[in-house]
């Protein structure tokens, strides 16, 4: 019976060491964001991780089009952003994104797919995630209205 039971926690043993770990990205671009950020994914594309705030929490978040970032990729208090060098395509679009009045209040700014998406502050200096669908029909320049994307001229909302 020891004998058995032996043998059961041997196999058992074995099978613990052939369990999957969790997923971790053999290639990440470089940056200062590896140092408090975790569970990191890259897929060509779209870098995904696990970073901490400055108040000590952890925050999921992902940054498209990261294989253009033109620089150090860093956590921006729980957000993955472009480094100082910024985005590598020098257009009127910022990594794909559109410039406008909206950059100079929000931030992880990025294009997944067709929607534009950022985190804008609020009026009160809290931040949201925020979200314009097809942004280049906007006829104006994309403002942040009160932590919200929206197509206009003039003014900025914020």
């Amino acid at each position: 019976m020891k004998k058995l039971v032996l043998g059961l926690l041997a196999a058992l043993s074995v099978a613990a060491s052939f369990a999957v770990a969790p997923a971790k990205a053999d290639w990440a671009p470089s940056g200062s964001y590896q140092r408090t950020c975790r569970g990191i994914n890259f897929d060509g594309d779209m870098l995904t991780a696990t970073c901490r705030t400055a108040g000590g929490r952890w925050h999921n978040t992902y940054l498209s089009n990261a294989d253009n970032c033109d620089g150090n990729i860093e956590n921006n208090n729980g957000q993955l952003e472009c480094g100082e060098s910024g985005w590598s395509d020098e257009s009127d679009w910022r990594g794909g994104a559109p410039n406008g009045p909206y950059v100079a209040t929000c931030t992880n700014i990025r294009m997944d797919g067709y929607t534009l998406r950022a985190t804008c502050q609020r009026r009160n200096g809290s931040w949201a995630w925020a979200s314009l669908e097809d942004p280049e029909d906007c006829d104006g320049a994309i403002q942040n209205w009160n932590g919200r994307l929206a197509c206009g001229r003039g003014r900025s909302g914020y």
